[in-house]
């Protein structure tokens, strides 16, 4: 128990004595020491400030602009700082009457209790949860989740027909006494885990039921706050655990967060991050209705993306209970509330399930009073328990599925989306080893959009939903493959005009776009042949790895004064586009000169741009031999027709006036002979 200390104790003194408006019974100071909490009331007071209060107070509820409220040591202090009339009631934890406390050895001198009229020790609650397991091993495991901070076991028991093994079914879970005080769900939940068992085979609704459904129940979330004295009693039970938390303030929440989650807390969260529940709901007292998220925003600020399918679901729970309960049972609020709508809190346990686990839970106050009679716990019973099996068979309606990659078969980790419905994390992901799905819905008609990491998005429209009903979808995601991608540029390469006999180059790139290998077999040129590449390139096969690219320089030498053109064809393992061509175009023009180059030791040769040449008037000849040349004309058949230079010709730049050589010179082809090799084609025209 959390004690409070001498020096706040003596603060508290002062403040009662200042406090003019407490009544005779106002010992707050006795529960905080006690109990490490007090319970109290006060008018509801102003907007803002109640909102403050939200957040330092633990309020249990409101009824004629009255506030309910909780607080331990520290937050009943800030209170205290608002100067707000409050008086103290009667610990809800403290009752007067003979609660039929039973013992391990009490419970078992026969099969199992008839009337569940009793509250269990400590010990004897653990033993029958583990009885369970022992008399139905089919049916029943027992899960240990941890301990609390008072090293108490938080117990989940599983029920399913196949109970050691995972199923691709709706996973759903009911947990009760989150607050300690709140005991009548702890009886419900093991009444309701022996019933689920026992007419497993014989009652074909719940067989029915187990057959689809896998169950958790957690009959106890705060055994710290129910058995705070000891573990003989209920008597002296808080709401909050050992530390005085209120663990239904303790969640993560989308509007404020807590520094620090509670063992208890973070024992809830752990568990629950391993398994994909589908719906859920946690059992209270306190008041008597059904609350629905979300609790940090009222209706008309934001509302659950399955707001109407809640409002349906919660009132077929009420109206079930208003069937088999006698009048006035379970009409708070209507019976039914959105919780924003009945007060504003935040780090409720519902709201995290709803937000951070897109799993459908809601919140069940089952009776005004906090710890019943135990005489009452068999109506508690009938009121309830056909409301509870309705709302665990609503797991199993809606849209259900599986997903699996289409080539192979294997179940895929997935997000199903309902386009334009769902949002603030309402979406859903399917569970291996399975990929299975399942989604509640209201009745109507959807579009979802399936997805998942490497595969093709899929959105499946029209699907048709009907209450109390199943829609069931197998679907085959397509592998986006690991594939080479080829891309090519420029894919036209123009060379222009250029002069002949030189020789010219342009770049062309390979780039690998995809997200494999990219293997290429071969580069060609196919047309005219002065486009070319290096003979190394057109021989070898070579790899680029994906996001890489290779250069291939490209190759153009006229030979005349005309136009070129060929295609490149360059062949590779991309099967979409496994030939790609590139353009190649030039055109070759004349530099009407003659320049004399050295081509091996003794050789010379004459290079015309254009060839064949057209010369009209003169004829420019640059030696670079540093040999004296001789240049006649020769006729096609190698007759010698014309001298234009005899004797020899120095090194460097000559010009010749050569009208008087076309005299002798018919119109028509001849070749210019450099010390009498013939090299040069030329055209003469008159």
């Amino acid at each position: 128990m959390k004690k409070v200390s001498n020096l706040f104790l003596s603060l508290l003194v002062l403040l009662f004595i200042g406090q003019q408006n407490l009544v005779s019974n106002d010992n707050a100071q006795s529960y905080l020491e006690q109990k490490g909490e007090v319970y109290f009331s006060f008018s509801l007071p102003d907007k803002k400030i109640f909102s403050e209060l939200l957040n330092t107070i633990s309020v249990d509820n409101i009824a004629d602009n009255i506030v309910y409220a909780y607080a331990n040591s520290d937050k009943f202090e800030d209170f205290l700082g608002y100067n707000i009339s409050y008086k103290v009631l009667k610990h809800p934890g403290n009752v007067d009457f003979d609660l039929n406390m039973k013992t391990s050895k009490d419970l078992f001198k026969k099969d199992y209790p008839d009337e569940w009229d009793f509250y269990p020790t400590y010990e004897a609650y653990v033993d029958l949860m583990y009885q369970f397991e022992a008399d139905y091993p089919d049916l029943v495991q027992i899960i240990n989740i941890g301990q609390t901070v008072m090293g108490r076991d938080m117990l989940f028991a599983k029920i399913s027909p196949d109970v050691n093994s995972q199923r691709p079914v709706p996973q759903f879970m009911y947990t009760s006494t989150m607050h300690g005080d709140e005991t009548g769900g702890f009886i419900l939940s093991l009444r309701l885990i022996h019933y689920l068992i026992s007419n497993y085979g014989v009652n074909d609704e719940v067989t029915a039921l187990m057959d689809n459904v896998d169950i958790w129940i957690c009959p106890n979330e705060n055994p710290d706050g129910t058995y705070t004295n000891d573990n003989s009693t209920v008597n002296g039970a808080t709401r909050g655990n050992a530390n005085g938390v209120d663990l239904n303030r303790n969640y993560p929440n989308p509007v404020s967060q807590h520094d620090v989650q509670e063992i208890e807390t973070v024992n809830m969260i752990n568990f629950t991050d391993t398994i994909n529940f589908i719906m859920s709901a946690n059992m209270h007292a306190g008041v008597e209705l059904v609350n629905f998220p979300f609790d940090s925003w009222i209706s008309n600020v934001r509302k659950h993306a399955d707001h109407n399918w809640w409002e349906f679901v919660m009132n077929e729970y009420v109206d079930t209970v208003y069937h088999y309960s006698i009048p006035g049972y379970m009409t708070n609020q209507g019976g039914v509330t959105h919780g924003g709508d009945w007060y504003v809190i935040d780090g409720s346990r519902q709201d995290f399930f709803n937000y951070y686990r897109s799993c459908r839970e809601f919140t069940l106050e089952l009776s005004t009073q906090k710890i019943l009679e135990p005489e009452l716990l068999p109506d508690l019973w009938e009121y309830n328990y056909r409301s509870l099996l309705n709302y665990i068979k609503q797991a199993k309606y809606g849209v259900h599925g599986l997903v699996y990659d289409k080539d192979t078969e294997e179940p895929l980790i997935a997000d199903i989306v309902i386009e334009g419905y769902d949002e603030y994390y309402s979406q859903i992901k399917t569970s291996l080893p399975f990929g299975n799905f399942n989604r509640p819905l209201l009745e109507g008609t959807y579009d979802i959009i399936f997805s998942s990491e490497g595969y093709i998005t899929k959105r499946i429209n029209d699907i048709e939903v009907t209450n109390h009903n199943t829609t069931f979808l197998e679907v085959e995601l397509e592998p986006i493959y690991e594939l080479p991608e080829i891309a090519v540029y420029p894919e036209t390469l123009q060379f222009g005009e250029q002069y002949i006999n030189s020789e010219y180059s342009y770049n062309v790139t390979i780039e690998n776009t995809g997200s494999d290998t990219l293997e290429i077999y071969s580069i060609n040129i196919q047309g005219d042949d002065v486009f070319y590449t290096e003979q190394s390139v057109k021989l070898s096969e070579f790899e680029i790895p994906p996001g890489e690219s290779e250069i291939i320089e490209v190759y153009f030498y006229p030979q005349a004064q005309m136009e070129y053109s060929a295609t490149m064809i360059i062949e590779s393992n991309d099967d979409s586009n496994p030939e790609v061509e590139v353009s190649l175009t030039g055109e070759g023009k004349s530099r009407f000169s003659v320049s004399i180059y050295e081509s091996g030791k003794e050789d010379l040769f004459l290079e015309v741009y254009p060839n064949p040449v057209t010369i009209y008037s003169k004829l420019e000849v640059k030696n670079k031999n540093y040999k004296h040349l001789t240049i006649n004309i020769y006729d096609i058949q190698g007759n010698k027709v014309s001298e234009i230079f005899s004797g020899g010709l120095s090194a460097g730049n000559h010009h010749f006036p050569l009208q008087e050589h076309y005299k002798s010179l018919e119109k028509g082809a001849y070749f210019i002979a450099l010390n009498n090799i013939k090299s040069i084609k030329i055209l003469v025209v008159k």
